[in-house]
């Protein structure tokens, strides 16, 4: 049992947060004191926050309310050469890495096969290289024998590895 600060009220400890600085490690306000303490501060400030927010986003122009997408776009547009640059060396080094011989009907297919688990399972899925195109120790061929269709979160966490899956 613990006393709230603001109604006086003897509640058990779940009626109280949590507040990891207090030596009891709960908040001295009950939850439902805090809630209308909240409540009437912001029926108090609306207009003063609502103003706050309207000069904000003035300052802002071309937030969407996502952040972190938001930021991602923007660097990405700023970054396009490089990510341009990036794309056409590794395009490059995938030709290079595929000899004449490779079946190239069987590569697609493998990429076929993530678009269509990506639609049926949900989730993103990559095709992986078994034996890395640039690896540490090794490197591979960009053939339809060093390929595997894996869940994006796995080959990530792989990265450029030499892992079966």
């Amino acid at each position: 049992m613990k006393t709230c600060s603001t109604c006086r009220e003897s509640l058990t400890v779940e009626a109280f947060a949590k507040k990891a600085a207090n030596a009891d490690g709960l908040q001295h306000v009950c939850k439902g004191c805090h809630k209308a303490y909240t409540r009437q501060h912001y029926l108090q400030n609306r207009e003063k926050r609502q103003e706050q927010q309207r000069s904000w986003r003035v300052a802002n122009p071309g937030y969407d309310g996502d952040g972190q997408r938001a930021r991602a776009a923007q660097r990405r547009q700023l970054q396009a050469d490089s990510v341009n640059a990036n794309t056409a060396a590794r395009k490059s080094y995938v030709k290079r890495a595929t000899p004449a011989w490779a079946n190239l009907f069987f590569i697609s297919e493998a990429y076929h096969i993530a678009k269509v688990r990506e639609q049926v399972l949900g989730g993103k899925w990559h095709v992986d290289h078994v034996i890395p195109l640039r690896g540490k120790t090794v490197c591979g061929l960009h053939v339809e024998n060093n390929l595997q269709v894996i869940p994006a979160k796995v080959n990530l966490k792989k990265h450029a590895t030499f892992e079966t899956f």
